[in-house]
């Protein structure tokens, strides 16, 4: 009987103890759930108390209209959205910030159950009127509609994307190994720096590093500067936050696309003078090297605005190879003229003193008694011709000269020592060799004079 008490007590008491946790229980979170319906209408009150009370939005948020009311600005690169180089625009996503301190929105958070920060319209408050100068577009800002927060000192925070369309002055000096600087620049519309402030934020939120490579351009330099520019129209200046970029053209798409085939190219247009006349392929050579050079030239061009000053180093050394590959083809139109000529005369005497230097040893030694000796002779035929007046005078002088003709072309053929008859043919194409020689000598200067210049010029861009 004992026992049967006992166990219906224990049960008794756990009945009672499991309807005590859970009445304990359903009051916490009925209080927590009046407590956050408590808090919310509370955040509902107090904005409409801010924002019914504010006033009109256009007058400064400042008790003593004296008081000057400092805005600070923060902007953030996320990417560089397109950089329009023919018109020079840029067009960047960032994130900006702007802080300010309202003097009507403020208020004792223990009077309204400890809210320390409310979000509001930007709409329902005022908030500065900012102009970006570098502006190419009528809707220059492309805004998102974001709310601003402010706490019960006074101070909002707007932070919200934007997406800016400015000029950029493109310099192409150095292309594609290029540094372009941009200024992205704000200043107050309508305030002077008299009534408010604008002044760029320089704590560690504003030197985040955000940005998104897009691997044809690298920031590599983001700077932020005040400045404070006088207008003849106001008394007091305006301020002006100015945002420089520094961004670096990856230059590796260019080198291995335009300029090493350029450089090949290049070296092909003076291998084209190696190439023997009689092989039949060497105008082909030329000209194709000329046409190639055209068309990388037009592919530069298209990275390029069409400006007159300053100009481009690479513009120049393309201008320079077109007009060495085009003498290269005059001048292997030259060449080949030359060394195809087929007539009954010796080439001029002068041009082999000119050129003599440029010819085989050998050749030289055989073509030089060859000019020797004919010289020689035409001078005997004249003497003999003018002197003697009998027909027995003139067989002996025709005898004579055939003996002397017989000789020299004796002591030439000993000289040139080859199975090559020696005749006017032979002159002449030893003659336009020699020209080719000289030619390819004038270019290769002429390309190593642009080598250089181009080398100098780019080493001295920093």
């Amino acid at each position: 009987m004992m026992e049967t008490s006992n166990t219906v007590y224990v049960i008794v008491c756990l009945i009672c103890l499991s309807t005590c946790v859970s009445t304990s229980v359903s009051t916490r979170v009925s209080r927590q759930s009046n407590t956050g319906l408590t808090n919310n209408s509370t955040t509902k009150a107090l904005v409409k108390k801010l924002t019914d009370g504010y006033g009109e939005t256009s007058v400064r948020p400042v008790y003593n209209y004296r008081q000057t009311t400092y805005v600070y600005l923060r902007m953030l690169i996320y990417e560089l959205v397109a950089f329009n180089e023919h018109s020079q625009h840029i067009t960047l996503r960032s994130n900006m910030k702007m802080t300010w301190r309202d003097e009507y929105l403020q208020w004792d958070p223990s009077e309204w159950d400890g809210i320390t920060s409310v979000t509001l319209r930007p709409s329902d408050i005022w908030k500065p009127d900012f102009d970006l100068e570098q502006n190419v577009e009528r809707v220059h800002f492309i805004v998102a509609d974001t709310y601003v927060i402010a706490d019960y000192t006074g101070t909002v925070r707007w932070i919200f994307p934007v997406i800016t369309t400015t000029a950029c002055k493109i310099n192409i000096v150095y292309f594609p190994y290029d540094v372009q600087q941009c200024n992205v620049t704000f200043y107050p519309w309508t305030l002077d720096n008299s009534q408010m402030r604008l002044l760029a934020e320089d704590d560690d939120d504003a030197h985040q590093q955000m940005y998104i490579r897009n691997g044809v351009w690298d920031l590599t330099n983001f700077q932020a500067a005040n400045e404070s520019i006088p207008y003849k129209c106001c008394p007091h200046p305006f301020d002006h936050v100015v945002y420089t970029l520094d961004l670096a053209r990856e230059a590796a798409f260019f080198t291995t696309q335009i300029v090493m085939p350029s450089v090949f190219l290049s070296i092909l247009m003076l291998i084209s003078f190696w190439l023997h006349p009689d092989s039949g392929e060497k105008i082909s050579l030329t000209v194709t090297n000329l046409l190639a050079l055209i068309l990388f030239q037009q592919l530069v061009a298209q990275f390029m605005p069409p400006t007159g000053e300053p100009r481009s180093i690479v513009v120049t050394c393309f201008f320079i190879l077109i007009a060495l590959s085009a003498c290269s083809v005059i001048l292997t139109v030259i060449v080949l003229r030359v060394y195809h000529t087929n007539v009954d005369s010796l080439p001029p005497s002068w041009a082999f003193m000119l050129l003599r230097i440029f010819i085989n040893r050998k050749v030289e030694k055989t073509m030089s008694a060859f000019y020797d000796e004919n010289s020689r002779l035409k001078g005997t035929r004249d003497v003999e011709l003018s002197t003697s007046k009998s027909p027995s005078s003139c067989e002996a002088v025709t005898e004579s000269t055939s003996l002397k003709e017989g000789s020299i072309n004796g002591k030439t053929n000993e000289i040139a020592d080859s199975e090559e008859e020696l005749d006017y043919s032979f002159m002449w194409k030893h003659l336009a060799l020699a020209i080719e020689r000289v030619f390819g000598i004038i270019l290769s200067a002429c390309m190593l004079v642009c080598v250089i210049y181009a080398l100098v010029a780019f080493g001295s861009r920093h």
